[in-house]
Formats: C-alpha cells, structure tokens, sequence
C-alpha cells in the first residue's frame, strides 16, 4: 500500500532542499543554493520554526539538529552524532519500520504520532521524514521534523470524552424517558433503535423492533409516512400531530408524535417522541359526552322555565321566543362570537321568567298601572335573575337578563346602569325586547305596530339604546325580517 502523504501545512513547507541544502551528511552534500552564505539564513529560519528537526543519515545517526531540538534534550551531545532512538525514546522502536528507514527504502515522506520522552516526559510526538537526495536524485539522508502534540492530544481525548459523556447523558434521558422514543431511517422507514418505554408501549422486544417499518404499524394514514414526513418538513421542517400505532397484538395506540431531523447524523435519520394520549382522548371523550349531556340538561331546563312562565301567561312565553330570534339574528348580524349568541337566545328565551312572581290582574291589568304596580312590574328583571343565577350557563346569562331593561341614560332599571356599564348582550336584549312588545298585541291593549315600534328605537338611539344595535335592528326590518316567523329551537 502507498504512504499516505503527510497533511499540506508546515511540515509539508518544510522542505530538506530549501532549509537544509548545503548541510554535510556523512561527507556527502546535498544540492545546496549557488550562494553559501544563503545556508545560515536557512538555519536561522529552520531555528525559528518552532518544531524540531533533524539529519539523519543512513546509520540512523543525527547530523545535525536545529535549537529545538537541543533544548529539549539539554545534555545530549549532538557533536557525536548520536543514534536516533537513544536520544528520542520512542515505543516500538525498529530499525525496519522506523520512518527514516521507509524513507529511505522507498524515497517517501512519511508521518505519525508516537509517544516518546521528551525533556524526561512522556509526550506525543508528531513526526514527519523527508528524504534529501543528491544532485543524481539519490537519498543520502532524511530530516526528521517532530513536532509536540501532547497538549492538542489531549485536548482531542478531553473533548472526545466530554462528548461520550454528553452522550451517554442524553442516552440516559432518552432510554428512561416516560415518553416512547424511536430512531428512524428516513430512506427506509425501518425502525432503527427504540428506548424502552416504545418497546412497552408497542409490545415489540428490541429485536423485533428493528425489523419494523412506520408504514406498517401506522393505523389509517391517508397518506404513507414517507410522504406525510416529506410534506411537513417542507412545510416546517419538524412534524407534529396525532398518530395511531397498531401494537403487536393488534390493538391500537392513540398518541402524540413529534418528528425532527437529526442533522449531524451520519445517515438521514430522524427522532420520533411518541406519548400515549389513549386515557387522555378517552377522558376528553368523556367530557365531551358529558358536556353534551350537561347542555341537554340546561336546555330542557330553559324549556321547563318556559312551560312555566306559559302556563302563568301565555303571552308572555310567545314574547320571549320572539325576542329571543330577534336579538339572535341582530347579534348575528353584528359579528358576536358564537358563544355570546348562545347565552344570548337563552337570556331572550328567559328574560321575563320572573314575571311568574307578579300577580296576574297586574300583569293583564288593562288601562294604566298605579305607581305600586309599575314598582312591582320593575322586579321581575331581578326576579328573572334570581330563579337563573346559579343554573351554569355558558356566558353571562344571568346577568344579560337582570340588565334588560337597562338604558344607556340611566332611566332604566333595576339598577339605573349607564353606558359601557351594561352588556352589549343586555343592549341587544333591550331593543329586541322594545320592538317586539310595541309590535305585538297583549290582552289589556292593541298592538302599536312595527312602524311605530322602529320609530321608537330610530328616535332614542344613542339616547336610549344603543346607536350601532339600533341601526342593525332597523336594517333586519329592512331586509324583510318576520317577527312571527316560527323560530327554530337549538
């Protein structure tokens, strides 16, 4: 096999023709420049270098050697030319596979790094043979370039053991992670490594596990890992998102996976976090259930409250339907979340349950009320309150009702609120109820009618009710809104 060329940099500049032309070797001279006095340039420069060199001839004697060399091994004589390896002394040392002896067979540079003594220390010593040849191109000699590489060694291993121990750290936390974890080939798709916690998880030993392909263990994948993998790295260069797993004996795995790329490894290889959400999907399915059932619950409540308030005055439970559809469909229309409009049609659809606490000659007293029957009539938003606060519905209904009749000067009641200190649900619940109690008939007077009643509402906006309430209501209308158009139940 051919040597390996030593790496390019200064050992390789180092050239026994430019430094050490001109130097005796064993009574032989080497091409050497025109111009003598140029060889003590050259040794000035090779005593500069910062590494040891040396000549050696073919007895494997020093020749010669710059300062370096000399002040690491401070009480050789180097007049007397002594053998190499009595004077570095390094481990296997033979005379048939030393580098100045392979440089010297085949007329080579060669290089290695050999532990040796160095000023009575064990060090590393990087060494690198040249051969110097003659005019006719024959080696009469090698300079032997040695350079200290204790400190740089032994920063490699410190790093390389700092490394090991950062892996075998992050090995740690990934094999007795509470969360399955797995390495997979994203050429492939096969399973590289898994840590243990998957291998319970899947029911797969370590073996077998590695035999596997994602596709194969995949349950109902519209797409094939490889290309469900290649679309969300392009996307976001990670991928996250629920995946179900068949385990080995066929039953399946609701998780939570996350994909990302490993790029330092030396294949494509990606890391999979998978966590087990079964109990967890299986509790929220619960909840939903029961959350559907609890709003089931509430709305079989709103219509027991109706029925009530209908047997006490049936007038007054075909009020609040329409009231209800009519504050639905401005709130709508104004661009409420979907949960405002919910508590919103059940706050119209119960506004006036608290009208079951008046007595009915007050109620359907024809003709003008007294002003302790008009103080009684003002409880019933209280009263409404009261029978609903503590049943849990989403949203504020409780409070939209007990505000109903509320105005943006302060003349309502019960409370005299002004403002931004009602709800807008409350104002919306207010213009609803005005129009359609003005529309509408009851038994102690005639319908006013709807013109008067958008009349009413156009006249006192900003006043009274709210501008931006007002002018969608009047818009409805305009639309061709129906009072009397049967609503439909939610």
């Amino acid at each position: 096999m051919r040597p390996k060329e030593p790496k390019r940099g200064i050992l390789q500049l180092l050239s026994p023709t430019r430094l050490l032309a001109g130097l005796s070797l064993g009574g032989q001279t080497a091409a050497a420049p025109s111009d003598a006095g140029m060889a003590e340039k050259y040794q000035s420069i090779v005593d500069s270098l910062g590494v040891g060199i040396c000549l050696i001839n073919r007895d494997l004697r020093i020749e010669a050697v710059n300062c370096q060399i000399k002040s690491w091994y401070p009480l050789v004589d180097f007049t007397q030319k002594p053998l190499l390896y009595d004077v570095i002394d390094v481990e296997r040392v033979n005379d048939r596979d030393c580098l100045p002896t392979q440089t010297f067979t085949d007329g080579l540079p060669h290089r290695e790094v050999r532990q040796a003594k160095l000023a009575g220390k064990t060090q590393y010593l990087n060494f690198a043979t040249y051969p110097i040849k003659d005019k006719r191109g024959r080696v009469i000699g090698v300079s032997c370039i040695t350079e200290d590489v204790t400190r740089a060694k032994n920063d490699a291993e410190q790093q390389t053991e700092q490394l090991r121990a950062s892996e075998r750290k992050y090995l740690s936390l990934i094999q007795y992670s509470s969360d399955g974890i797995f390495v997979l080939d994203m050429k492939t798709h096969v399973i590289l490594e898994a840590n243990e916690q998957f291998l319970q998880m899947s029911g797969y030993s370590a073996t077998e596990i590695k035999q596997i392909k994602l596709d194969d263990i995949v349950v109902n994948s519209e797409l094939s890992v490889a290309e469900n993998i290649s679309r969300a790295l392009r996307q976001t260069g990670a991928v996250i998102g629920v995946r179900r797993y068949r385990r080995k004996d066929g039953s399946v795995l609701e998780s939570e996976a996350s994909l990302v790329v490993i790029d330092d490894a030396p294949a494509q290889v990606c890391l999979v976090t998978v966590r087990d959400v079964t109990e967890k999907l299986a509790t929220e399915l619960y909840l939903q259930q029961s959350l559907t059932k609890l709003r089931e619950t509430l709305q079989e409540t709103v219509n027991a409250l109706m029925t009530v308030a209908e047997k006490k005055d049936p007038y007054t439970a075909g009020h609040q339907q329409r009231v209800a559809r009519l504050a639905g469909a401005i709130a709508a229309e104004m661009g409420l979340k979907p949960q405002q409009i919910d508590a919103l049609l059940i706050a119209g659809r119960l506004h006036d349950i608290g009208k079951i606490n008046i007595p009915t000659d007050i109620l359907n007293k024809p003709g003008k009320l007294t002003k302790i029957e008009m103080s009684i009539i003002k409880t019933h938003p209280q009263v409404s309150y009261e029978i609903i606060q503590k049943i849990p519905f989403e949203g504020p209904v409780a409070t939209i009702v007990a505000q109903h009749h509320e105005k943006l000067d302060g003349s309502g009641y019960p409370q005299g609120l002004q403002g931004d200190n009602i709800l807008l649900e409350a104002k919306i619940l207010c213009v609803a109820d005005v129009v359609e109690a003005m529309a509408s008939h009851r038994p102690y007077r005639p319908a006013v009618g709807l013109p008067q009643a958008l009349a009413e509402i156009n006249e006192n906006k900003g006043k009274l009710y709210d501008s931006v309430v007002v002018d969608v209501c009047l818009h409805l209308f305009n639309e061709g809104f129906d009072l009397e158009q049967p609503e439909t139940t939610k």
